[in-house]
């Protein structure tokens, strides 16, 4: 199939089904390598870059994590009386205006997972950029933001950045042998 996609176009894109990775219908290796090294690849799995032809290309991971998160903190943070298809057209272009010249030399189609949260808070003010356009955001909160702020992208990104949940956790102290022994005396 790979062979076939690849004499009918220059670049090919293959999204092998891949979860588990156990399973997949092939590899980020299998399929350059029997696309001349030409084809784009994403799974839905992790899996390490491939050398072809003496080249390194990363593997996509093409996954809802990119663009769920982003819909998600928009719909919230704005208040979003629905989730339109205008909505997620703008998270999906927003996601590819992500994806940097450097991704697509590297033969990435998504931004590197390292750079989800700044991912995210982009789509997010992408998708509520969307939600203004169609008059669903009710947030008082953004009515505000954008009264005192204006509605660009940078502005509506620092809007939902401030409201992203930050994973915060106090350090696990260890209960000393002899605390846990006299508090179970109790």
């Amino acid at each position: 199939v790979v062979r076939a996609m690849a004499a009918g176009t220059p670049t090919p894109v293959i999204f092998p089904m891949s979860n588990p990775s156990s399973k997949s219908e092939c590899t980020p290796q299998q399929a350059l390598h029997w696309s001349g090294g030409a084809a784009i690849v994403a799974s839905g799995s992790p899996f390490p870059p491939s050398t072809v032809n003496g080249k390194t290309i990363a593997t996509a991971q093409a996954n809802n994590c990119f663009v769920f998160p982003g819909v998600g903190l928009a719909a919230i943070a704005g208040g979003c009386t629905t989730v339109s298809d205008a909505m997620f057209y703008a998270a999906a272009k927003t996601l590819a205006n992500s994806v940097t010249e450097d991704d697509l030399a590297a033969g990435k189609m998504y931004p590197d997972t390292d750079e989800l949260r700044s991912t995210s808070a982009a789509v997010a003010a992408g998708v509520l950029e969307a939600a203004l356009r169609d008059g669903v955001a009710r947030s008082h909160a953004l009515q505000v933001h954008v009264e005192q702020h204006g509605n660009s992208h940078a502005s509506l990104k620092n809007f939902v950045a401030m409201r992203m949940w930050h994973p915060r956790y106090a350090p696990l102290v260890p209960v000393r042998e002899r605390d846990a022994t006299d508090a179970g005396d109790m």
